[in-house]
């Protein structure tokens, strides 16, 4: 009895569905295709736009430029370790910054080229650079220099290359 009741159920289901008592199935009903929702793009980055930190560009770029403006000084790299790689207090500002700016792509704006081009600079450095000093480090550095130039540049901020740059 339960077998014939389970029967007599997909049969129902399949006369439902139009498939009952013929082996040709009607095609599908048609389908609309919901409309796309619209993803906002993200925001173009200017020199007051709040990052993924919750600082703004300038922000991060101003920390930057006292970081490398007392590096100048100094005449020595402060971003890493020299012997370990480890990241120094400059080096997590240069990672956050690299970290930030790295969703930005080129192109939409001077700024966001530049920030897109330190972020590749930096993390290229970080990562090289992350055991301790190796041979090529300085044109690395040298490239982080020149970005945050740039950056400063794009946001009003004064940061001159030290002479020979």
């Amino acid at each position: 009895m339960k077998i014939v009741s389970w029967a007599a159920a997909v049969v129902a289901v399949l006369a439902l569905a139009g498939c009952a008592g013929s082996t040709a199935h009607s095609a599908p009903p048609a389908t609309t295709t919901p409309p796309a929702t619209a993803t906002s793009a993200p925001t173009p980055l200017a020199c007051g736009t709040t990052l993924a930190s919750g600082s703004t560009a300038q922000s991060d770029i101003s920390a930057l430029v006292q970081d490398q403006k007392s590096q100048d000084s100094s005449q020595e790299q402060n971003w890493v370790g020299l012997t370990d790689g480890s990241l120094t207090s400059q080096g997590q500002d240069l990672q956050n910054a690299a970290s930030d700016f790295g969703p930005y792509s080129s192109g939409s704006s001077p700024l966001a080229t530049d920030a897109s081009q330190f972020a590749t600079d930096a993390q290229t450095f970080m990562t090289d650079q992350g055991s301790g000093l190796l041979p090529g480090w300085v044109g690395e550095y040298r490239a982080i220099q020149h970005d945050i130039h740039n950056l400063a540049a794009d946001c009003g901020l004064r940061y001159n290359l030290p002479a020979g740059e």
